[in-house]
């Protein structure tokens, strides 16, 4: 297992000037978040839990923390607020709606990782390069896989992110290797 902690500045570099580190994980309308977006409101404030899409844009700024282990995402709001999505609730929405899926891979902190904005993932890349001399092939689809699969968990306040990687998730296929 390896860490690596995200700050401010190393997003900076990336051209992203993120005010709310732990709101990072909230880019955008996300289908991991989607079917919790009621509990999701209670982090709001009244007059900011308007429609749907409006609720995720607006969690950027209200999330104080955010840990995300691999059977529970845990958000705290700023106004004291807390939502625990357990990995149960999403397998049990997974089963309902596609009842043929496995989802023994599900692997919730990566796909919360996964819906992260694309300064933090590419912050990550550079993070691993440069501290554990981990490389990603390129490729948009091989990067999701291999995040999907290594975050381990992850932990996120207004100051930094630490994510934690099990590089040892990855299959090894014959004469290919990740590692640099």
């Amino acid at each position: 297992m390896v860490s690596i902690e995200v700050r401010r500045e190393d997003l900076l570099v990336s051209r992203a000037d993120v005010q709310n580190l732990a709101g990072v994980f909230f880019a955008g309308y996300s289908p991991l978040i989607r079917p919790f977006v009621e509990r999701m409101k209670m982090l709001l404030p009244e007059e900011r839990r308007l429609g749907d899409p409006y609720v995720f844009g607006a969690l950027r700024s209200e999330v104080a923390e955010l840990r995300a282990h691999p059977h529970r995402i845990l958000v705290v709001g700023r106004g004291g607020g807390v939502v625990e999505i357990l990995r149960a609730d999403l397998e049990q929405l997974i089963a309902d709606r596609y009842p043929t899926f496995g989802h023994e891979g599900l692997n919730l902190p990566g796909l919360l990782f996964l819906q992260s904005s694309p300064s933090l993932q590419n912050s990550a890349l550079q993070k691993l390069r440069q501290e554990h001399s981990f490389r990603i092939p390129e490729g948009r689809r091989t990067q999701r896989f291999v995040f999907h699969t290594i975050v381990a968990w992850l932990e996120a306040d207004s100051d930094k992110i630490t994510i934690e990687f099990d590089l040892d998730r990855l299959p090894q296929a014959r004469g290919a290797e990740c590692r640099g």
